[in-house]
Order: structure tokens, then C-alpha cells, then sequence
């Protein structure tokens, strides 16, 4: 932090305070510590509460005749699944051949790899599982045996199968490999919807622990939680005029002004927001934040299994509520543009103006400090990743501890641990925040000891710590604990991982 971080307000000296009923600040520091430990105490136990879990069935066939479903789990494969038809069903295809049932369209991408087939041939009836035959007998004679049927069990602990009624052929099979269970994305059927139901059978208990929503006592406590945190920020600030200095601004002077080079870099964010790239990861982002709402959680659709994003990955709840709106690509990019325009006027109300006086009346230097923000904004911010949040978030954090530093008070600085807080929960890149806050912790702690014997350090520090653990709150909203250590696991075991140290990686192929 810079020298010229005091506020010219600071530098004036204390101003007296206007003649008026002052508050009690015994009750005051009694607020702090009492509301700003129940909001540490309640984020902490967010995490812990009970949820409503929602179980899934999926029973076929559906309605009066037999037709094909569509139903794809977020999680590929079920808990369990039991099937069983009839080999006589095979009489109702034609001579050549077809699917009596399968968990994936015969056209789809790599699925004799992934399903499950129940096949008649011409000659021959087949059960196939992930491109492994583990079933086969004669057609003619087994659409000819009324008792005969191919059974199928999958669960956890394998998956076994066998066609009953005949002896000729294949016809038991057993694994104990639970990565043999088949994906689902639906039934799939050749069978005429007039074909007979007697016996045919398909259930599937979909995987659905990540989908869940919060229980009576949970969305009681984070309520509670938020509100006691807002409080103890709010008897923070009251301790906080106890310095004896009116009332400061919360924004500069002339904050709203519109300057020549603001007309400029609003001009060239409005034609990349509208004509620019995307980030190669848009399709991701976009994916995973479409299906949210259908699925019940921010799921990692591309990879490790469906588990939830969480800890991180907010935004992808941001891209949800928005493309229930629209799905166009400049609504879907108007986040990155508002905090493009965001980005802009902090850097050149807030971070340049501390610089020092010969920086902040230089026009090269604002010029050049435009045309720097604009080589990196554009080429990595105009897509659906959080970068761009990411960036704000820092530098709201930057600013917040630049405020608190200049007015030597504490309530910036609990803003500017909220902000690094929900920056960090963005994506691992948001330690930048957090980094911002350890660079200016030496003139902060400074304020605490100073206003120890005035305040004392708990009315001080619960608000703080209230306001740090404040994001649990939003991260476990819905979900419990174990679902994320769960997700965190599988994708911990499944990779690939990079470790933190390596993000500027994720920056070479983007």
C-alpha cells in the first residue's frame, strides 16, 4: 500500500462531530461480538444441517403402449437397475432384426461402448453390455418359449445377467465391476407401440445425492445467519465513527463524471461485447450453466461424473437464471461487458487517483493506463468464464482495503473480506482477492491495536470473522457437506488436476 492511500477527508484532521444524542457504545459493543459470533457460529453450521434429498425412479414402459423415452441422468448411470423382457417380444420385429431395448439410441456417439443392448438378429438373440457380448441364444427358439425371458440386474456391486427358459447358448453372465453398469440417456425401443406389456419391465434408481434443496431449519439459520452478519457489520460501522470525524464520502468527487477517455473505452467494450471472440471455454460454461436447473446443482456435465462444481463456480447459478431469458450471445456476454465498464471506472476513479497527484493529472498516463486495461480485457474477458468476475472482485477487495487503510476504519475492511471471500468462491484464481487483503493486514492490525482499550478487539474482530465466513451461506445453500468432499474426491481421484501454482497453464490454451 502506497503513502498516498490517505484520503484527503483523512488528511484534514478530525472534524467535530455535530451536537446530538450519541449512541450507547457499550450496547453497541455488545451487539458486535453477540450478532457477529452467531454469524460466524450459523455459516459454520450451514454446512452441517440436514437437506431434503430428492430419489428418482425411472419405470418404463410409460403410458398405454411401448414406446421409446428420453430421459439422460446427470450422474450416466444409475444407483441400481433391474430389466426384464420377454424373448417372445422378438417375434414383433421384423425378420432382419432390431432393439427389443436399449439405454441408448443404436445411432448414438460411442454406444455399443456405453449401453446396454437387447438385440434380435436374424438369427440370434444378444444381450450386449459396453461393447461386451454377455448374452446370446437362437432367436427361433427363444420368441418360440413362452417362458423364456432375458433378466438383467446392475447395482453397485456388479451387474449380472441370464435368459431363462433356454439352455442353448450364453446365458448366464456375472461381474463384480460396478463400471459395467450401462449409461442411460433414455429406452430405446423397435418394438410397435402395440406390442404386449406382459413382462416387460425396466427400473432404474437414478443417482440423485448432489439434488437437493434446503430443510426448514437450514433456510431458517441462513437467514438468521445473514441477517446477525449484517448487523455486527453495522455496529462495526458505529464503532467506527467513534473517531470523532463526521461523516465521510463514500465516493469521490466527481465519481460520476464522464469523461472524453471513458466515452473511448466504453466505445471499444460496446464493439468487442458485440463483435469480439469468446473464450475457448464458452461452450462449457454455457453447458453446465444451461442444464443447472434441470439438473438441480451446477453439475460438471463434461467430466468427473456429474459431481457438483462447489466449492467454486458460483456464476454458473449467474448463467442459469440468464438463459432462462435468452440464450443469445450478447445477453449471455453482458455480464463480462458490465464489469468491463465496472473495471474501467474503479481503475480510474479509485487505483490511479492513488497513485499520486502527478499521476492522477497526467493525461498520457490516464491514456496509457485505458489502453493497458483494453490489451488485457479483451482477448480473455468477453466470454462466460469467471475471469472477468474474478478480476472486479480483486479489485473491489483492493480498493475496499485502500479505504479502510486511508479512513483508518474498520468496516471497509470487513466489505473487502466479503468481496475476496466470494471472489475466492468464483474459481481458485480469486486468491488474488484474498492476496489483496494480506497486503494491506500490518496497517489494519495497527487500527485494532490502536483501538483496543476504546473498542476493544471482539467488538472489533467477530464482525470480520462474520463477514469472512459469510460465503458459506451461499456455497452450501442447498447442499450438505459431504456432497462436496464427495465431489471434491472423485475429482481429485479422476483428474487431470493442476495445482494452483500451474493456473497460468489454463491461460496458455484459452
Amino acid at each position: 500500500m502506497t503513502s498516498e492511500s490517505t484520503d484527503l477527508a483523512a488528511e484534514k484532521g478530525p472534524e467535530p462531530r455535530r451536537p446530538g444524542r450519541q449512541p450507547d457504545y457499550r450496547i453497541v459493543k455488545i451487539v458486535a461480538v453477540v450478532t457477529g459470533l452467531l454469524g460466524v457460529l450459523l455459516a459454520v453450521l450451514t454446512p452441517l444441517l440436514p437437506v431434503n434429498q430428492t430419489t428418482a425412479e425411472l419405470n418404463w414402459p410409460q403410458g398405454d403402449g411401448v414406446s421409446s423415452v428420453a430421459a439422460p441422468l446427470v450422474s450416466y448411470v444409475p444407483i441400481d437397475m433391474d430389466v426384464a423382457v420377454p424373448c417372445a417380444l422378438a417375434a414383433d420385429l421384423p425378420a432382419s432384426g432390431g432393439t427389443l431395448v436399449s439405454t441408448l439410441p443404436a445411432g448414438g456417439q460411442d454406444a455399443e461402448a456405453r449401453a446396454l443392448f437387447i438385440r434380435a438378429t436374424t438369427d440370434s438373440l444378444t444381450v450386449s453390455d459396453r461393447n461386451v457380448v454377455i448374452l446370446t441364444t437362437d432367436r427361433a427358439a427363444a420368441q418360440a418359449n413362452p417362458d423364456c425371458a432375458v433378466v438383467v440386474h446392475a447395482d453397485g456391486s456388479g451387474v449380472r445377467a441370464r435368459i431363462e427358459g433356454v439352455t442353448g447358448g450364453l446365458t448366464t453372465f456375472t461381474t463384480d465391476d460396478p463400471d459395467m453398469r450401462p449409461q442411460i440417456v433414455g429406452i430405446y425401443t423397435d418394438l410397435p407401440e402395440s406390442a404386449s406389456r406382459d413382462g416387460l419391465r425396466f427400473h432404474a434408481t437414478i443417482d440423485t445425492r448432489y439434488v437437493s434443496t434446503p430443510s426448514a431449519l437450514k433456510l431458517a439459520t441462513i437467514v438468521i445467519g445473514i441477517l446477525m452478519t449484517i448487523a455486527s457489520l453495522v455496529a462495526l460501522g458505529f464503532l467506527d465513527h467513534r473517531d470523532g470525524r463526521s461523516h465521510k464520502r463514500f465516493l469521490p468527487a466527481r465519481w460520476w463524471t464522464v469523461r472524453p477517455l471513458d466515452v473511448v473505452v466504453f466505445g471499444v467494450l460496446a464493439v468487442w461485447w458485440l463483435m469480439g471472440s469468446n473464450t475457448s471455454d464458452d461452450g462449457y460454461n454455457f453447458t453446465v450453466g444451461r442444464i443447472t436447473g434441470a439438473a438441480g446443482y451446477a453439475d460438471n456435465y463434461f467430466r468427473y461424473f456429474g459431481v457438483p462444481q462447489d466449492p467454486f463456480g458460483w456464476h454458473y447459478q449467474v448463467i442459469a437464471a440468464m438463459t432462462d431469458v435468452s440464450l443469445s450471445a450478447p445477453w449471455m456476454r453482458l455480464p463480462a461487458f458490465a464489469l468491463g465498464l465496472l473495471g474501467w471506472w474503479l481503475i480510474s476513479r479509485e487505483v490511479i487517483p492513488r497513485l499520486g497527484r502527478a499521476v492522477r493529472n497526467s493525461t498520457p498516463a490516464m491514456w496509457s493506463g485505458a489502453f493497458v486495461f483494453l490489451a488485457i480485457w479483451l482477448p480473455y474477458n468477453n466470454g462466460l468464464r469467471p475471469e472477468p468476475a474474478e478480476a472486479i472482485g480483486a479489485l473491489l477487495t483492493w480498493c475496499c482495503v485502500e479505504r479502510a487503510i486511508a479512513t483508518r476504519r474498520l468496516l471497509p475492511y470487513a466489505v473487502a473480506v466479503v468481496t475476496a471471500a466470494f471472489t475466492l468462491a468464483l474459481a481458485p484464481g480469486g486468491l488474488m482477492a484474498v492476496a489483496a487483503l494480506l497486503a494491506g493486514i500490518r496497517p489494519v492490525v495497527k487500527t485494532i491495536v490502536t483501538r483496543r482499550k476504546r473498542d476493544g478487539l471482539a467488538p472489533m474482530l467477530a464482525p470480520i470473522l462474520a463477514a469472512g465466513t459469510a460465503v458459506l451461506f451461499e456455497i452450501f445453500a442447498d447442499q450438505p457437506l459431504m456432497a462436496l468432499v464427495a465431489g471434491n474426491k472423485v475429482a481429485t481421484d479422476v483428474g487431470p488436476t493442476l495445482e494452483w501454482w500451474s493456473e497460468p497453464v489454463r491461460y496458455y490454451y484459452l
